[in-house]
């Protein structure tokens, strides 16, 4: 069957002790579609009103015990009787004072004799006030419950920045009365340092309606300063036409989340740590057998000219020059490869700043040249003396050298690594630099992989799949990528992008 369309009768609450009068209201309301009841006096009202739902009252002024004004006061201040019920006082007595008694309370005042058809344009008149009341009441209603249960702290302000209502939320983390949080200004509830970005925040919001801010604000309770709160802010400017409410703040709690960023930060920084420790004992072996050959020439030059000294043997001035610049460029090479060795190693706070380029990358193939010479891989780079980026430097590096190792470990004897700078003509993009080998390249099925964490295709104990992870990170960290382009049989092209500016 389909759906009935049929639309509920109005109810009409008749209340009047006159039977006759009632009688005959009723049979005309209902004749013209209305459903009607009739209460003769304001107990038996009261008690109907607080178990059934009317939408309209016609209520007689004069009644026993309790006249029309009484009722209607009661009525209107009884919290058991649900939503708006529009009330028309019906009263012989027409003089103006007694219309603006009636009308103190109920919502319209009707003299008698009064005709059948102004009773019924009352009557609509007030039901649609009714119905557009009682909507506004149901959105309000559902406006206050969202507001209340918000998942977030929220306050309103008015247009001084006092607060003028807060949610739950905020009540709770605060552990504050709603009243005792009414009236304070917004800015008694964030550290001191922080008024000035807050007058900023809101001053903006004025022109943009709607804000959000990056900024972490710290917010303080007012009467406990020691108690702080990490929180995003978004807001909504209402306009300047309401004094009582001017803009709604939502208060994101961060704390947590910061202190996670940091535990994580924290962890990061631990794992580049075990993978540099891990790199520089990888490059121990070939620094010691870098540094052993200047050092024997150091000691061969100065235990000769000590055993000519001994014995009393004349040096000449110039033999003695020589054997003191060998000795004195020696001890400057073995100076460099433990200063790169150190640089590499060394713990300190992570910062980008402007850096020499071509220092940065020279540093990194110092440190990879011994392992390169046993296989006889040649390392040639092309970096401008110029060239300038904002990175840092230590992240570079790391990057640099797991890159070599990699192509080190898996190209042939003989291969050759190219490190260059390509030109793309805009002078304020990143720097690009490319690595080059021409070695076997990666698998089109393997490439994907290679930024996965623990993902290597290196023998077991040659590798832990970490270094290109890594490298990505510390690319991302230093506001620059990184991208790999290989293809089987024909060598791997890795593309740094580092910041100039």
């Amino acid at each position: 069957m389909p759906a009935s369309n049929k639309v509920t009768p109005a109810k009409i609450l008749i209340v009047d002790d006159d039977v006759y009068v009632a009688d005959t209201v009723k049979e005309f309301l209902e004749t013209e579609g209305f459903q009607a009841i009739i209460c003769n006096n304001g107990a038996q009202t009261l008690d109907y009103l607080r178990s059934n739902r009317v939408d309209l009252i016609l209520l007689d002024l004069i009644l026993p015990h309790m006249d029309g004004i009484e009722l209607a006061q009661k009525i209107k201040a009884d919290n058991t009787i649900s939503g708006f019920v529009p009330i028309i006082i019906i009263s012989a007595k027409d003089s103006e004072e007694d219309k603006v008694d009636g009308l103190r309370y109920a919502d319209d005042y009707l003299t008698k004799p009064f005709s059948f058809d102004e009773l019924i344009a009352r009557i609509k008149v007030h039901l649609r006030i009714s119905l557009l009341q009682n909507e506004l009441f149901l959105s309000k209603t559902r406006y206050q419950y969202l507001y209340e249960n918000m998942p977030e702290m929220c306050i309103s302000l008015d247009r001084t920045w006092k607060v003028s209502d807060c949610n739950m939320m905020f009540s709770e983390y605060f552990t504050m009365e709603k009243c005792d949080v009414i009236g304070k200004s917004v800015l008694d509830f964030f550290h001191t340092d922080e008024h000035e970005i807050i007058n900023s925040f809101f001053n903006t919001l004025r022109h943009r309606q709607i804000s959000s801010n990056s900024h972490i604000f710290q917010m303080v309770h007012p009467d406990n300063r020691a108690m702080n709160l990490l929180v995003s802010l978004r807001a909504v400017h209402l306009g300047e036409h309401t004094a009582g409410l001017n803009i709604i703040v939502s208060l994101k709690d961060m704390t947590l989340n910061i202190k996670l960023e940091k535990q994580e930060k924290l962890a990061r920084q631990q794992l580049y740590r075990s993978a540099r420790l891990a790199s520089i004992g990888t490059l121990a072996s070939g620094t010691a057998h870098e540094m052993n050959n200047p050092l024997a020439a150091i000691l061969g030059f100065a235990d000769a000219m000590l055993h000519r000294l001994r014995k009393n043997e004349t040096v000449g001035s110039i033999e003695l020059e020589e054997s003191l610049s060998i000795i004195k460029s020696e001890t400057l090479r073995c100076r460099d490869v433990v200063e790169n060795l150190s640089k590499f190693s060394r713990d300190y706070e992570s910062q980008s700043e402007k850096i020499s380029l071509y220092d940065c990358l020279h540093s990194a193939v110092s440190l990879m040249n011994v392992r390169a010479q046993k296989k006889h891989i040649t390392i040639d780079t092309n970096i401008p003396g110029d060239a300038i980026v904002n990175a840092d430097a230590q992240k570079i590096g790391q990057v640099v050298v797991n890159i070599l190792s990699n192509a080190i470990d898996f190209c042939n004897e003989g291969s050759t690594i190219i490190i260059a700078m390509e030109s793309d003509g805009d002078p304020q993009g990143p720097a690009r630099v490319t690595i080059k080998d021409n070695g076997p390249g990666i698998s089109q099925e393997v490439l994907p992989k290679i930024f996965d964490p623990f993902f290597t295709t290196k023998e077991i104990g040659k590798g832990v799949g970490l270094g290109m992870s890594i490298s990505h990170k510390l690319m991302e960290e230093c506001k620059g990528s990184i991208d790999v382009l290989s293809k089987e049989n024909k060598g791997t092209t890795v593309i740094l992008e580092i910041p100039r500016d």
